[in-house]
């Protein structure tokens, strides 16, 4: 469904000396991509863009999720058929969790993204070495260097917010 933005001017209210952009929200097909760069208040238009891009994201992420789920019924009935004693079905629901993750972290903000980005990979490397079990924890060392990267993003972004 196509959403666009008109500016309809500064607005002015009261307490504030100077006007407050407005906009109507266009849905359907009267609707048209906002003009950037030429009215005053863009950012508001950006803001307004970004949420309407997350609703249609989070309507691909269901369906993403759905086909993912269908994949993985599929793995398991094929392992569940074919050999009920030999499972193997555990290392393709493990990517197909991990792709989930990806799906789902695409629908956050840039910030967030890159975090759920390092903690689904930890996840992941958990998640592998817990199923190949041989009484080594070598995930344990991927995961520090993801939190190391985690809290380095974090810092990061607290530096840039104070100043």
């Amino acid at each position: 469904m196509p959403v666009g933005f008109e500016f309809l001017g500064d607005l002015k209210v009261k307490n504030i000396d100077h006007g407050i952009p407005s906009y109507a929200v266009l849905v359907g097909e009267g609707a048209r991509a906002p003009r950037r760069g030429h009215e005053p208040g863009d950012a508001a238009v950006d803001v307004a863009v970004d949420v309407a891009d997350r609703v249609g994201s989070r309507k691909r992420l269901r369906s993403r999720l759905a086909t993912l789920g269908v994949v993985a019924v599929f793995f398991v009935a094929v392992n569940l058929a074919s050999d009920a004693q030999d499972l193997w079905v555990q290392w393709p629901l493990l990517i197909i969790a991990v792709l989930a993750g990806l799906a789902w972290a695409k629908t956050l903000p840039k910030l967030a993204r890159r975090r759920a980005y390092l903690l689904i990979a930890a996840a992941g490397a958990i998640g592998a070495n817990a199923l190949s079990w041989s009484g080594n924890p070598w995930s344990v060392w991927l995961v520090l260097i993801l939190g190391l990267a985690l809290a380095l993003d974090w810092a990061r972004h607290l530096g840039r917010r104070r100043s």
